[in-house]
């Protein structure tokens, strides 16, 4: 049976509901939230290192809000006075409740970051050969190294070619051959992990 009146409040009932849409009963969770994220790619640390958008931010936060009974369809947060407007949808019907949380910022340097500042690499891509070829090379090793996650730490130029230091030696030689360049390879040992030999590669490329 349908109530008109909202037993709370005297307000309009939802239909079949003795509570209006303001006073109808949702049990509202949110843990306090920590956020790392680097202060210099800027990147926030979920599972692992990523650049969030505002929407993406919006939505891992709302993610961590626990509704019931409902879904949250929408949010306003407002990060400043760590306050929240949500938007619940249950049963035909929207609900707006606003909230308090409770998120801290933390600044630090990611893993990524904390290498390249100190100068990490694992592989030497030299390039000999035809220099008119180096800067779109250089480039396109750039760019695909960036897309996974990888970067160069520095750039030496010499009179025979330019040498480019990157911290993956996997990927660099990936990278060699899907860009088609064949190249040779030395190793020279660097190290031990964990009990685990670790070589520095020397890729030798001839660029045509």
């Amino acid at each position: 049976m349908s109530s008109l009146i909202c037993v709370k409040c005297g307000k309009k009932a939802i239909k079949n509901e003795i509570f209006c849409v303001d006073c109808f009963p949702i049990s509202i969770k949110v843990k306090p939230i920590k956020m790392f994220f680097c202060s210099r790619c800027r990147r926030y640390r979920l599972k692992e290192w990523k650049a969030l958008s505002k929407e993406e931010l919006k939505d891992h936060l709302i993610g961590k809000i626990k509704v019931n009974p409902g879904v949250i369809v929408d949010a306003e947060l407002d990060f400043k006075n760590k306050k929240a407007t949500l938007f619940i949808a249950h049963s035909d019907n929207e609900f707006k409740r606003e909230i308090n949380f409770d998120i801290e910022f933390v600044r630090t340097i990611c893993t990524r970051c904390s290498k390249k500042a100190g100068g990490y690499f694992e592989a030497i891509i030299q390039l000999r050969g035809n220099k008119e070829k180096f800067p779109y090379l250089f480039k396109k090793i750039e760019k695909m190294l960036v897309k996974k996650g990888e970067f160069i730490s520095k750039v030496e130029e010499r009179k025979e070619g330019i040498d480019i230091f990157t911290s993956s030696s996997k990927l660099s030689r990936e990278i060699l051959n899907e860009l088609g360049l064949s190249y040779k390879m030395s190793r020279k040992l660097h190290g031990l992990k964990e009990g685990k030999r670790i070589y520095r590669l020397t890729l030798a490329v001839r660029v045509e």
